[in-house]
């Protein structure tokens, strides 16, 4: 059987790669939306958003809250 498409760089698959998790952190750090993102990495609209909430990507109001931790920790 001859394999017609080649689907190994494909990003069909259901996890975002490494690289991907950092480009979306630089762009929501930039303002860009969920979707505009997606598009731009040729991503289902949902991946973002299950990565973002099972935590993988973190967002802008997690690193705050992360930063207010440990300077309470540092000052306790």
């Amino acid at each position: 059987m001859t394999q017609v498409k080649d689907n190994i760089n494909s990003p069909t698959g259901k996890h975002l790669t490494y690289e991907e998790r950092i480009k979306i952190e630089a762009f929501k750090e930039q303002g860009y939306s969920n979707r505009a993102i997606l598009r731009m990495l040729n991503r289902a609209p949902q991946t973002i958003n299950n990565d973002i909430k099972q935590g993988t990507v973190r967002t802008i109001k997690q690193r705050q809250i992360h930063v207010r931790l440990r300077s309470i920790q540092l000052f306790s």
